[in-house]
């Protein structure tokens, strides 16, 4: 595995509007799963590049490959939002022109500050490589 860069993460973490450990930046710049961070309200603070493949469209003409669940995810924050626990869901995804489907799962949850509030939705999105019957059990 590479190392980060720490003056890239330093300064990506300084142009945050709000704080995090410089370890949790590195985790989510790392990983291929999609990370997302919004604010209480839902702005979208940060993104990783996985999370922004999928909610940038492939062109002009396309949605973006979360466009189907907008309602679904607004929900999950709302739940998140009002009472503080960690959402999950599993679903498919259709990639690159909806020529690739796959199979997913998605953790929305608080992001906590510093004095133990919550302050924000964490967003993370990751593919199923197997699922059996115990998968749901």
């Amino acid at each position: 595995m590479e190392s980060m860069d720490l003056d890239i993460l330093a300064k990506k973490l300084k142009s945050l509007t709000v704080k995090m450990p410089i370890e949790v930046l590195a985790l989510w710049e790392a990983s291929e799963d999609a990370w997302c961070l919004k604010s209480i309200d839902g702005t979208i603070i940060y993104v990783n590049k996985s999370y922004h493949d999928l909610i940038t469209p492939i062109s002009l003409k396309k949605e973006s490959s979360l466009r189907p669940f907008r309602e679904i995810i607004k929900d999950h924050d709302n739940m998140v939002r009002l009472k503080g626990l960690k959402v999950e869901a599993v679903g498919v995804l259709a990639l690159h022109d909806g020529k690739e489907l796959r199979a997913f799962f998605c953790e929305r949850m608080p992001f906590y500050n510093r004095n133990a509030k919550v302050s924000g939705i964490i967003s993370h999105i990751g593919t199923l490589n197997a699922i059996t019957p115990n998968f749901f059990i």
